[in-house]
């Protein structure tokens, strides 16, 4: 269902600026609006996942690089600098949620019977090893099919290094679909009676992304053995980059 929205709401923004309606606002509000119509008709209407629906639209509509290329520098501008402030907001208020939810689910887990709390961490131990090993491998895969191409091109073979997919690997912490889609869970089901498994599967999600936070904070520094300055969005460096980027757009619009 993701699929067949996102398809339709990218032809009605090529539609748009085919017909020469390219307001930055316009296209921003409908950019924003896009994941909440899709979790709407996918979660209530059809009584489907909303929130694979809205991942698996998100994925597709990045992957369109005619869209893109077809959006004006104003609207391409505003609208990055919009979601990464909408993001932001989004993290932050999934983080508080979590932080509502999981001394609930602490308690809860603690208390049940069926499985311990020994047994609850180590569930979350071997989560997190295997979430990392499925990340390190298909990014390494990944790595091996760009070196392959670029070989076919001409280009003499290396071996990618490993070392580099286990750092992206342990640094790509995203908790957000995790927490999100472990929140969606209903708190009841059609007869009055608990969500069987609930508060376990909210711990060792929120548990997973705690340690993910926690083992890339520690391992980073180790296997990079590197001090980098870390440069936030409010630096000199990166206002510098959107004063110059503003700038461009800025004599792009005078051009024309």
């Amino acid at each position: 269902m993701g699929t067949v929205l996102i398809l339709l709401i990218n032809g009605l923004r090529r539609w748009l600026l085919k017909q020469g309606i390219n307001d930055y606002a316009l296209h921003t509000v409908l950019q924003i609006l896009t994941p909440f119509i899709i979790y709407f008709v996918a979660d209530e209407l059809l009584h489907s996942s909303g929130v694979i629906a809205v991942v698996i639209a998100g994925l597709l509509s990045n992957g369109q690089p005619g869209l893109q290329s077809a959006v004006l520098p104003e609207l391409r501008l505003v609208s990055e600098r919009t979601w990464d402030i909408v993001v932001y907001l989004l993290n932050g208020i999934i983080f508080v949620l979590l932080g509502m939810e999981l001394p609930v689910a602490m308690g809860a887990t603690i208390k049940n019977e069926q499985a311990s709390t020994s047994e609850a961490l180590l569930l979350v131990v071997l989560m997190y090893v295997i979430l990392l090993v499925v990340r390190v491998a298909w990014l390494y895969g990944n790595m091996l099919l760009t070196a392959r191409r670029s070989q076919r091109r001409g280009q003499a073979w290396r071996w990618p290094p490993f070392q580099q997919a286990v750092v992206t690997g342990i640094s790509g912490v995203r908790g957000a679909i995790t927490l999100i889609g472990v929140l969606s869970l209903p708190l009841t089901v059609a007869g009055g009676d608990g969500f069987p498994g609930r508060a376990l599967i909210l711990f060792v999600a929120a548990g997973v992304v705690i340690l993910s936070l926690v083992v890339a904070s520690i391992a980073l520094p180790i296997i990079t053995r590197e001090r980098v300055v870390v440069q936030g969005r409010g630096d000199s460096a990166a206002l510098a980059a959107a004063d110059q980027a503003t700038s461009m757009i800025l004599m792009t619009t005078k051009m024309r």
